[in-house]
């Protein structure tokens, strides 16, 4: 990983099964982390930071403690997120495959999505998980001259 300003650089790196994560440690809360174009890693985030993007990654994996804005996928394929502490927006766009696990003590979050597919949140249920799809079609409508629109569980 390489600190350019205020940014840490997580780029082209690939990776084996068995392989050690690479650390990032923030040191500064606007300090953001970008992981771009790789595969096969996983990338441990140490320290508050201000935002994370991964950006056209395959079969990679990022755990974060507390995000200040914002975690970001983006063109990614069979990622997984992890947030261990607090994070107020998750946007998910043009990815499929995503896996998000969210801490026990979430309070608020909201999350975004857009040409996506096959994206869960993994939420604590008792001492177990529970996998919750996020909907895929949405349907959209006029009623008296005003868009509504709806998700649907299926076509």
């Amino acid at each position: 990983a390489e600190l350019q300003d205020k940014r840490w650089f997580v780029e082209k790196k690939e990776g084996k099964e068995g392989d050690a994560p690479i650390v990032v440690k923030v040191t500064e809360i606007n300090q953001s982390v970008y992981i771009g174009n790789c595969k096969n890693i996983v990338v441990q985030i140490e320290g508050k930071c201000n935002a994370v993007t991964m950006n056209s990654c395959e079969k990679v994996g990022a755990v974060a403690s507390d995000v200040i804005s914002t975690v970001e996928v983006i063109r990614a394929k069979k990622c997984q997120v992890q947030i261990t502490g607090q994070c107020p927006a998750l946007t998910i766009d043009g990815s499929e495959s995503t896996q998000v696990y969210l801490p026990k003590d979430i309070k608020d979050m909201k999350c975004f999505t857009a040409k996506s597919t096959t994206t869960n949140l993994v939420v604590h249920k008792g001492d177990d998980f529970d996998e919750v799809p996020l909907p895929e079609v949405m349907s959209h409508k006029f009623v008296d001259g005003k868009l509504v629109s709806e998700m649907q569980k299926e076509m």
